[in-house]
């Protein structure tokens, strides 16, 4: 998600918001809860990264975000940010999110 900020100039609504796998620790994995905080903070972007265990190994609930994400009904898929094996860092791959409301 940070990799959004300096892109598009926008910052997060909260700080805690600027990577929803905080977000979800913070709630204790509750997915009830985190939908909340998502309607709660609504940031205009959010970039959810898929679980790949490539480099790192995948990090708890992070199977989980876009599925949240999609199921708050707030949020359009905008983009999608393919597995590239070829650049740096390019095993961060995901979908990209735009608040329906944003004009």
């Amino acid at each position: 998600m940070e990799a959004l900020f300096p892109l598009t100039g926008l910052l997060p609504p909260a700080y805690i918001a600027a990577d929803l796998r905080n977000v979800l620790s913070f709630v204790d994995f509750d997915e009830t809860l985190f939908k909340e905080k998502i309607k709660e903070y609504q940031p205009t972007l959010i970039m959810a990264v898929e679980p790949t265990i490539y480099v790192f190994g995948s990090l708890r609930g992070e199977a989980e975000i876009s599925r949240l994400i999609e199921e708050t009904n707030l949020y359009e898929k905008i983009a999608i940010i393919p597995f590239n094996s070829d650049i740096h860092y390019g095993w961060k791959h995901g979908s990209i999110y735009r608040l329906k409301s944003f004009n």
